[in-house]
């Protein structure tokens, strides 16, 4: 057994690993991130009084900061300021405009200011010394503001040696749940009328996301590979598109809404790397990525949620919309689709291709040539839920008023054309399904 102060064990194993973060060398040592903080208590840290509703309502004060929430898998880091905060009992909100955060506070056991070489942050942390959510001072910030609020709440002692909970690991939670009324769930998801009320039928039946998922079925959430988050981060970047994402973990969610453009592989790492805005993801460590549909009054609302193998939720992405609009998550959609078809377009045995798209499904159409025969390889991406185009009602050979097929036109921009028809396209989601078979193929993109 080590008998020696934690302190000194800290400061050894930091003085020869010095670019190992706070985070992983508490997991080498065997103790939490918050008793290694601790140790600086009166040196490179403050303790602080854990009177929440004073310390968040003083962060408006601080001017632009960078707030950061991660998870194991997930690091999400959000640059502006806070607003007045709300309160509902342990939970704390703050709004747009400025950063958007929700804070547990049930689950928030520790705070400190910490000075690392002049770098300056609020960090908190949970009973079990994982941190739950870090603010950081910037250039911009206001650093007298910073100071009164460290100094307003310091704690009358600082002890560098606090007492945390040991983590028991938590049992994986089933990934089915015979005990769901599968017709009652359907029902009361089909009611939804404002998004939030899906978190309350999931919290009802006891959160087990997964397994709710999964009783849902395919129509309101699907099961997609986990590269999905990567291929749709790199097509939202090059489309230009907004999006919301949400990172969380078990005591805070924050979100950033905006576009995303500059994106880095390190390593395990896949990164976006914008002014404002920062995520970290461990591919790696995703364990399930969900396609889910909400009804709500201003149309389908369309999600991407992000699970780590351990089942729990770290990253949620949907669409950037205000209320009114009824095309959710439209562009997403359109580059799933769209960058799923490059799979094929970029096979190296094939000569000619072309795509074409409606407001139904993305199609591509490629040849390749085996000796003296030439063969039609097709594949459709959905992107919305009916199973073919022309089984639709509004056609008049289905009894309605359009005529069918629509008018086609040729395009060499993909995103133009497909701005050109948005007016058109309602509700879509997103899933891949079957092939068509086609029996011509042209040189360039084709749009319907």
């Amino acid at each position: 057994m080590n008998t020696r102060p934690l302190k000194e064990i800290w400061q050894e194993f930091h003085t020869a690993n010095p670019t190992v973060r706070i985070r992983d060398a508490a997991a080498q040592l065997g103790v939490s991130e918050a008793e290694l903080v601790a140790t600086g208590c009166s040196e490179t840290c403050t303790q602080l009084l854990l009177d929440w509703h004073a310390i968040l309502s003083q962060l408006h004060t601080l001017g632009t900061v960078m707030a950061l929430t991660r998870s194991d898998a997930m690091v999400h880091e959000a640059t502006g300021y806070f607003a007045e905060p709300h309160f509902h009992g342990d939970t704390a909100l703050f709004f747009r405009p400025g950063l958007d955060t929700r804070y547990f506070l049930g689950s928030w056991k520790h705070a400190y200011a910490v000075n690392e070489n002049g770098r300056l942050s609020l960090q908190f942390f949970d009973a079990y010394g994982t941190a739950t959510h870090k603010i950081y001072m910037q250039e911009h910030s206001h650093l007298s503001a910073y100071h009164q609020l460290v100094a307003d709440f310091r704690t009358p002692q600082q002890r560098q040696h606090i007492h945390v909970e040991r983590a028991v690991p938590d049992l994986p939670q089933p990934l089915v749940d015979q005990t769901i009324d599968i017709t009652s769930l359907r029902q009361s998801w089909a009611k939804i009328r404002d998004v939030h009320e899906g978190n309350r039928i999931i919290k009802n039946l006891g959160g087990n996301r997964r397994a709710i998922y999964r009783a849902l079925g395919s129509d309101y959430a699907q099961l997609l590979p986990s590269s999905t988050v990567e291929t749709l981060l790199t097509a939202l970047a090059e489309q230009q598109l907004p999006l919301m994402l949400f990172g969380m973990n078990e005591a805070t969610v924050q979100s950033y809404g905006g576009t995303i453009s500059k994106l880095l592989q390190t390593g395990p790492w896949f990164n976006v790397l914008d002014p404002g805005f920062n995520l970290h993801l461990r591919t790696g460590e995703i364990g399930e990525v969900w396609r889910l549909r909400k009804p709500s009054d201003d149309g389908w609302v369309t999600s991407l949620d992000v699970f780590d193998w351990h089942g729990q939720e770290i990253m949620v992405m949907t669409d950037n919309r205000g209320r009114g609009n009824r095309n959710p998550w439209l562009g997403l959609n359109y580059c799933w689709a769209w960058s799923r078809s490059n799979d094929v377009m970029h096979y190296p045995m094939l000569e000619n291709h072309c795509r074409r798209y409606n407001h139904h499904s993305l199609t591509i159409n490629a040849t390749r040539r085996n000796g003296h025969a030439l063969h039609h390889l097709p594949r459709r991406c959905f992107i919305s839920p009916s199973r073919f185009p022309v089984e639709a009602a509004q056609w008049q050979h289905n009894g309605g008023t359009q005529a069918y097929p629509l008018h086609c036109g040729w395009i060499d921009y993909a995103q133009m054309a497909w701005g050109n028809h948005c007016s058109r396209l309602t509700n879509l989601t997103t899933c891949c399904i079957g092939v068509k078979v086609v029996t011509s193929c042209h040189a360039k993109d084709k749009a319907r």
